[in-house]
């Protein structure tokens, strides 16, 4: 498998499954051993040959060229590595050469690339090691590549004898690895002790620290330093593992000294749990690495939970909860130390997400968070006859046109909750998704995941918005700056209550000129409206637009097509009763053209519209939380890519 620039593929997927396969050959028992070959390559990207290249892109079936701007030569090696992992592909078809399974149920893995990186996986075994040993060769002298037999190393599972791993390793012509040895810049082994692995970069980041503290820099510059370099770190370890709370420690207070440039252990002026807070709290919000250690792991989490067809996520899927009920799962104590430092996240995920409905396979009915406008699981009401027998969204469904069993729906839940159900779409040909609460787009950032694991672990209350915006606008008043420059240089204090009232009269002041120089931009804000520009010849334009009143809770939608001369071909407008907000119209107006559309049959035909978040939401995936838009414009993806016409 090769993860280097590869879609949908990271770093971390690599190193998680090379930690399982190493828990898995250390636990490996009876007969027959497994090997895994860490092949190093010298100057891969340089020794590259030309025509090996050009037969394989000649073999290469591509439709699309490359975009301005792409960077062309680090795909062009990865094409070439593709030509390796397809022959150790056909090895393993054809028996040649056998993988190592993290378990008994996901496939064999025979390879994993990453780039020039590459660990070779089979059977231990004279035949099977000799046989890899010809692959890796033919590729060489094809490719021009040079394998550095005195940098590449070999692991034998704990099944081996001391003599057959010598004699394999003489064999392949390297050195069995040693407990020092790393993959992809990460430890390749971690023991019991936890604390050892990581102590590298405890002392990578000290020396660090000893060339900064030689540069005069200022408290701002210490600042930008903390935050943009050092924090930036020991960004690779935290995402694959949870590191020791020794370590944890010891980065904070090395980040604590540099910031207040001490040596000593002397007490500190500001607190670290001060310096950590948020800027809208009025500190200097630097990274609190335990928090962060988290938010990286979530993110891992995330991806396991969301892209469930994710090879990684197949492979670790049938390893540790084969039933596919991943929210549910217990950690155990026998499990490896990279799943362990993810799995503890996974009950944040599942207390920030929320599911979207499609055809309610994956979704149970009470324990997961699925209903629009309603946080916790549903519970049956009191008298509900025999519950425990439905427990999938899915048995819920009937064969009717509404696709949900409304009668059942009273049955089970009370009115309320029975009401909040049936008002959802159903769409039984879409899998169901999960979205992130904490964004309102429903992606999953790690700078959300930081901010709540923050706030979980010092107990903060959400803020609100408006306290949000007015913190970051009162830190930057120059009234503030200008009166502490009269107290230390002209002796002048106000008190309180004084410096209150300045700040309010200038607030008023400033108030009163904003109001003003709106008035005069309104009258001269229709000069700047865009011109309508006509389609090509046999194309139609379809606009689309959707209007909200917030005290009324009315919407409208409006829709006109128009010909490459400007022509109207037709018009049409409908009443949106009940609306919630002006997302669910500007979806609801999509999903009418898209139907309108459909009706008339036309062939081609280009949407527009001024709506940012219905673009971003069609092309980016930039969903919206709002449940009906986040529907619309599921269906109107859905209804695009099956329209024949």
């Amino acid at each position: 498998m090769q993860a280097a620039y590869v879609p949908r593929r990271l770093i971390s997927e690599n190193i998680s499954l090379v930690q399982e396969m190493v828990h898995s050959m250390k636990r490996k028992k009876g007969s027959g051993g497994s090997l895994a070959l860490k092949m190093d390559m010298s100057k891969a990207f340089d020794r590259l040959e030309w025509s090996f290249l050009m037969d394989v892109l000649k073999n290469f079936s591509s439709f699309q060229g490359d975009q301005k701007g792409d960077p062309l030569s680090p795909f062009l090696f990865i094409i070439a590595m593709e030509a390796l992992s397809r022959k150790l592909a056909f090895c393993e078809q054809a028996k040649l050469l056998t993988g190592v399974k993290i378990a008994r149920r996901p496939p064999k893995i025979n390879h994993l690339l990453f780039a020039d990186d590459c660990l070779f996986l089979c059977k231990a075994n004279l035949t099977q090691t000799r046989y890899l040993l010809q692959v890796i060769a033919e590729f060489s002298k094809c490719s021009g590549q040079v394998i550095n037999f005195s940098k590449s190393s070999v692991y034998f599972s704990k099944n081996m004898t001391p003599s057959s791993c010598q004699i394999l390793s003489g064999t392949l012509q390297v050195p069995i690895m040693d407990e020092k040895e790393k993959y992809l810049g990460l430890p390749f082994f971690i023991g019991r002790n936890k604390k050892i692995p990581f102590s590298v970069l405890v002392e990578k980041i000290e020396n660090r620290m000893v060339k900064w503290n030689a540069i005069n820099l200022s408290e701002s510059g210490r600042t930008v330093m903390v935050k943009h370099v050092l924090n930036a770190l020991p960004f690779h370890h935290m995402t694959s593992f949870k590191l020791p709370d020794q370590t944890i420690k010891a980065l904070n207070s090395v980040q604590g000294k540099f910031w207040r440039k001490k040596d000593t252990n002397k007490g500190a002026v500001i607190s670290w749990s001060n310096l950590s807070k948020d800027k809208e709290e009025g500190c200097l919000g630097l990274r609190d690495f335990e928090c962060f250690n988290k938010a990286l792991l979530a993110k891992s989490a995330w991806r396991l939970c969301s892209n469930k067809d994710d090879l990684w996520s197949r492979d670790m899927g049938a390893k540790y909860y084969p039933a596919g009920d991943i929210f549910n799962y217990t950690v155990k104590d026998d499990s490896s130390f990279a799943w362990r430092s993810i799995s503890y996240e996974i009950p944040f995920i599942k207390q920030n997400s929320k599911w979207l409905l499609g055809n309610g396979a994956t979704i149970n009915i009470w324990e997961d968070d699925w209903i629009p406008d309603y946080d916790p699981p549903p519970q049956p009401k009191v008298n509900a006859i025999n519950p425990t027998s439905y427990t999938l969204v899915k048995d819920l469904f009937s064969t009717g046109p509404h696709g949900l069993n409304v009668e059942l729906l009273f049955d089970l839940f009370i009115p309320e909750v029975a009401l909040s159900i049936s008002s959802i779409p159903i769409h039984i040909q879409q899998k169901d998704s999960l979205i992130w609460k904490l964004e309102p787009n429903g992606q999953f950032t790690v700078r959300s995941a930081y901010k709540q694991i923050y706030k979980d672990k010092h107990g903060i209350p959400q803020s609100s918005q408006e306290s949000k915006a007015a913190f970051p606008t009162l830190w930057i008043l120059p009234i503030i700056p200008r009166e502490r420059c009269s107290k230390v240089f002209e002796y002048k204090l106000l008190s309180p209550q004084q410096l209150i009232l300045r700040i309010n009269n200038l607030y008023l002041e400033q108030s009163t000129q904003i109001v003003k120089k709106s008035s005069r931009l309104i009258s001269t804000a229709a000069r700047f409206n865009l011109k309508w520009l006509p389609p090509r010849n046999g194309i139609l334009t379809l606009n689309f637009d959707g209007s909200f009143d917030v005290d009324s809770k009315k919407g409208g939608t409006g829709l006109i097509l128009r010909n490459f001369a400007g022509e109207s071909r037709g018009a049409k407008c409908s009443h949106v009763a009940d609306a919630l907000s002006p997302e669910q119209v500007e979806g609801k107006a999509l999903w009418e053209a898209m139907q309108w559309a459909q009706k008339l049959k036309l062939e081609a035909v280009n949407f527009e519209t001024d709506s940012k978040i219905v673009v971003e939401a069609i092309h980016k995936g930039h969903f919206n939380l709002n449940r009906q838009f986040h529907q619309f414009i599921r269906d109107f993806i859905y209804c695009f890519h099956n329209n024949s016409n």
